[in-house]
């Protein structure tokens, strides 16, 4: 029982200490679901089926450009059996709750981001048009970015401007 605990404590430590991973606290029948920093999210009508599939374990989030408009597609990628799950921001996170982030320092001229809890990343100066709208204390979701167009490995999506970024974490 005492390995148990240990090794589900460790598990716990090394998916949920990532910035970039996050999980579902709540969703219900209709699509709606609440992940650890009390923002709410609305699955798209067509990915309703696969909420069961998040019910445990850690995903990412991604956001995509639509290159025909100004919207942002929005995902969250299960990291154990990789469904992902098309969504739309409800409501940003509670504020300053245990599990939501902002931003604590911002250098733009140096292309810096401080978030609250201490992760650091680096930002590339193509972004600048939309980081100059940023501002200490806007809430944040980190996330993964993969992209043939890009070296970045991460993103950040800012709640109020609902614009991401790219950036590099430095822990």
């Amino acid at each position: 029982m005492k390995k148990l605990i240990i090794l589900s404590l460790a598990f716990f430590k090394t998916v949920y200490s990532d910035p970039c991973l996050h999980y579902v606290t709540d969703f219900n029948e209709s699509g709606i679901l609440r992940i650890e920093d009390g923002s709410k999210w609305q699955v798209h009508e067509s990915d309703i089926h696969k909420l069961e599939a998040f019910k445990e374990g850690a995903f990412i989030f991604r956001a995509d450009e639509n290159w025909f408009s100004s919207d942002v597609k929005c995902s969250f990628i299960n990291k154990i059996n990789n469904t992902s799950l098309n969504v739309a921001l409800l409501s940003p996170p509670e504020g300053y709750a245990e599990k939501s982030h902002w931003i604590a320092f911002f250098e733009p001229k140096k292309s810096i981001l401080f978030l609250d809890n201490g992760s650091i990343f680096s930002l590339y100066d193509n972004d600048r048009e939309y980081f100059k709208n940023w501002l200490v204390d806007d809430f944040v979701i980190t996330g993964d970015y993969e992209s043939w167009m890009t070296q970045s490995k991460h993103i950040l999506f800012n709640y109020r401007t609902k614009e991401f970024i790219f950036g590099e974490l430095h822990q």
